[in-house]
């Protein structure tokens, strides 16, 4: 070989080492434990489907199962265990089953609608007609709480998304009232007489804070996630077909309005309640509004707006972000729908391009996306002949995408008017019945592993140094004994 093709091997091999080296994230801690080295990915998983994802060949990093049903009703989900348990078993059950697993719980806690008398026309009027009924608000605390001293005896990392779509609503209703945050909404909190939230103000400001307050007293293992809807500034950017709207600009009044909610450790949004196709084989799509979104980023609407809306959300407000109920059907499946059942799948893409573009997601600010139907007659990853779980294991064999070093957060703007919104409101699913949950050893990186990515890291630097001073040595050496003679003086040759 030579003693520079011997040193040149050298610096090739040394380079390997450090690249293998760079290429495995270290461990971090994001908020109240969440893992932060790469972006993870999870799925739907009622207490009877840990058992898929065990055997699906994907790590999986998180699981999410809603809490709903009502704060002060028989069907609530305080009482989806057997009448002999106590209040609020389903969701300790769940979670020990999580951790078991290896598995994040995520908890989407989506009570208040449900909750008695709710009344109103729509959604939005529901939630605020029972926000402000001081009976019922009292159950809803009380029923928080349980939850919050159940996850608190787990100890391990969960997240709770607080009333998803909520948020959404609450903005319209500011613009109706005519005021900027949510400390102009009027709400139950200390006047619903719960002891554990008598000290906060009675606004949706305030509610925010209650709930947080709570977290913090019974279970501070718990990420609080705030919810932001693509819909709540009055555009709905997933749906909008027009080259003139600004994702920034409405992104910025969402982000206003939620910094005024609270001081929450993670903002989620979804996608879609449907799969895209569902909307076109109903007869619900049109030129002028459209769920499909363009995977070349060319028509909208797009993906990299989508990204450039909840990168600007997570910015302006300092936190992580999370994309949930993201849809999970493929431009391969049939569309069908059994009514009865419910059982069913339509087309979609949004899987598709966000397994083949990660790194869009990590520049946006995503830690994690999670899989799942929103409705009846929708995509699972239980139905989709294993399209989706066949994509997240090419994920996770490949080079998963690292997420970067926090950044410092952009100050949110002022609130400001826009238009009256079209909401595309989350339904939640049937409620599930409890059942026995099988556990596993959680798997984790161990620190025989990150001793060896820090060894074989110094020694592909310490490679690097010695070949690169040897290459030098070597060739101001060849240089000396090749150097050419001196010109012959001049008229010296004939």
């Amino acid at each position: 070989m030579g003693r520079s093709g011997a040193l040149l091997a050298a610096a090739g091999l040394a380079q390997v080492l450090l690249g293998l080296a760079l290429a495995q994230p270290a461990a971090a801690a994001g908020p109240r434990g969440l893992p932060t080295s790469r972006l993870e990915l999870g799925v739907s998983s009622d207490a009877t489907q840990v058992g898929w994802m065990r055997s699906s060949g994907v790590p999986w990093k998180y699981r999410y199962q809603y809490l709903s049903g009502g704060a002060n009703t028989s069907g609530g989900w305080l009482h989806w265990q057997a009448a002999s348990a106590p209040p609020g078993q389903f969701a300790a059950d769940y979670l020990a089953a999580s951790g078991g697993a290896g598995y994040v719980p995520f908890l989407p806690y989506y009570v208040l609608l449900q909750s008695t008398p709710s009344s109103g026309g729509d959604e939005g009027a529901r939630d605020y007609s029972n926000l402000n009924n001081a009976t019922t608000m009292s159950a809803y605390y009380a029923a928080f709480k349980v939850l919050m001293q159940r996850a608190g005896a787990y100890g391990k990392p969960v997240v709770v998304q607080v009333e998803p779509d909520f948020w959404g609503f609450m903005q319209a209703k500011a613009r109706s009232l005519g005021v900027a945050g949510a400390d102009g909404i009027p709400a139950a909190v200390a006047s619903s007489g719960a002891p554990d939230v008598a000290a906060y103000p009675n606004t949706v400001a305030g509610f925010g804070r209650a709930l947080l307050h709570l977290r913090d007293a019974y279970a501070p293992n718990v990420t609080m996630a705030v919810h932001a809807s693509q819909w709540a500034s009055g555009v709905d950017i997933s749906t909008n077909v027009s080259a003139g709207v600004s994702a920034v600009a409405e992104a910025d009044r969402t982000a206003a309005f939620l910094a005024t909610t609270g001081t929450w450790d993670l903002v989620t949004t979804d996608v879609d309640d449907h799969d895209a196709d569902w909307w076109v084989a109903t007869g619900k799509a049109s030129a002028q509004y459209t769920h499909w979104w363009d995977a070349a980023n060319a028509r909208f609407p797009n993906f990299h707006r989508w990204e450039s809306w909840i990168g600007e959300v997570r910015a302006r407000l300092g936190l992580p972000a999370m994309a949930w109920q993201v849809p999970v059907g493929n431009s391969t499946i049939a569309d069908t729908c059994d009514q009865a059942s419910g059982n069913g799948h339509y087309k979609d893409n949004v899987a598709e391009y966000f397994l083949a573009h990660p790194a869009e997601l990590v520049q946006a600010g995503l830690i994690a996306v999670l899989f799942g139907a929103g409705n009846a007659c929708q995509t699972t990853p239980y139905n989709d002949g294993g399209f989706l779980a066949r994509l997240a294991a090419a994920y996770y064999s490949g080079r998963p995408a690292a997420l970067p070093a926090a950044a410092s957060p952009t100050p949110s703007p002022s609130p400001s008017a826009t238009p009256a919104p079209t909401a595309t409101p989350t339904e939640v699913p049937a409620t599930p019945s409890p059942s026995a949950l099988a556990v596993r050893a959680a798997g984790a990186r161990t620190p025989a592993r990150q001793a060896l990515v820090a060894a074989v890291g110094g020694t592909a630097a310490g490679l690097l140094l010695v070949a690169g001073l040897g290459l030098w040595l070597w060739r101001r050496r060849r240089t000396a004994v090749r150097r050419p003679p001196a010109a012959p003086p001049p008229g010296s040759g004939g």
